[in-house]
């Protein structure tokens, strides 16, 4: 039995990944990318599908035109170039896999394959927008964060491995969701797929709640205590108080040592909260869940996921709902 193995076996309750897709599009993250998967395989068994990304070029048909070469051909051709390159990448991994490689929208090819071969984790590298810091994902990572029914592993290349902690952030306030359970079964997934990931390196867990009391405002403007700051001290006491049995009753659903797992509630907006404790907290890799709040199908992301998103340089990994139905049809 290998280290990672033994490790991974620290966390049972925790459950695995057992059908793992690797997605690999022609950039510097895909050595990694592979790296990361096979390390998953090695220590969970089960399928790894790698999946290779061709888009067609830009003026297909004058391309053509001009070589003499018919649109389909062309893209067959690349497909056979990325191919090859794949089979080269994964000579060494020393683990079972399928390699596929299919031409189309990257985000719409990515999640057919994760509903027909039911994947239960995506792993890519995050990309960056031209110019822009490395935090911001592009358009692919974008559709895959709102409409992937699986969860997304971005990693970035700076990441250590293997990881040295991972941040669960979850909301604990179920009194102000508008849908409580699916809210609760969202952090359930949440720190689920976290102690996952941190079981395959031993790696610390961290399980963030970044709570507020909104009332404090007119609590001080409006009491008729005798001793408001008294009555104030109370009710924040008290938010403070859900926000932490709220945590260790999540904290209680998994089966990981005492010594990986730590708990935070901190005061705060989570915007600010969770980009702050990844810093202090040396996180590598951030797992944060995503909930409907539009009544948009597939525009499930929310504004505070994606401006945490923005703000931190870890590696992210965003999990859905449990009955999560992604908009895109196979």
């Amino acid at each position: 039995m290998t280290e990672l193995e033994d490790k991974a076996g620290q966390a049972d309750g925790a459950g695995q990944f057992t059908s793992v897709l690797a997605v690999c599009d022609g950039g510097e993250g895909d050595s990694t990318t592979l790296g990361l998967a096979a390390d998953i395989v090695r220590a969970n068994g089960g399928p790894l599908m790698v999946m290779g990304l061709v888009e067609p070029p830009p003026g297909l048909a004058r391309l053509a035109r001009h070589t003499r070469v018919e649109p389909r051909e062309i893209v067959e051709r690349l497909i056979t170039e990325e191919n090859r390159r794949l089979q080269e990448m994964t000579s060494g991994l020393s683990v079972a896999l399928d390699i596929d490689v299919c031409s189309g929208k990257p985000f719409l090819e990515i999640i057919r394959d994760v509903i027909t071969g039911e994947r239960d984790l995506v792993i890519k590298a995050a990309e960056a927008w031209a110019g822009a810091p490395r935090s911001l994902f592009t358009s692919t990572d974008q559709h895959l964060l709102r409409k992937c029914p699986a969860p997304v592993w971005l990693h970035m290349p700076e990441t250590p491995r293997p990881a040295r902690a991972v941040l669960a952030a979850v909301d604990v306030d179920l009194d102000a969701a508008s849908q409580p359970e699916t809210l609760n079964a969202l952090n359930l997934h949440v720190v689920e797929t976290a102690a996952k990931t941190a079981q395959l390196s031993g790696a610390n867990l961290h399980i963030l709640h970044a709570w507020n009391a909104p009332g404090e405002g007119m609590m001080w403007m409006w009491s008729n205590a005798p001793d408001p700051k008294s009555e104030v001290d109370a009710y924040l006491q008290s938010v403070f108080e859900q926000s932490r049995a709220g945590i260790d009753r999540l904290a209680r659903e998994l089966a990981v040592p005492t010594c990986y797992l730590h708990t935070h509630s901190v005061r705060g907006e989570a915007r600010d909260v969770i980009p702050r404790k990844v810093s202090e907290l040396g996180i590598d890799i951030l797992v944060m869940g995503s909930i409907a709040r539009t009544g948009i199908p597939g525009v499930i992301i929310g504004n505070t996921a994606e401006d945490v998103l923005n703000r931190v340089e870890c590696s992210v990994v965003i999990v859905k709902p449990p009955a999560y139905v992604s908009p895109v049809k196979v």
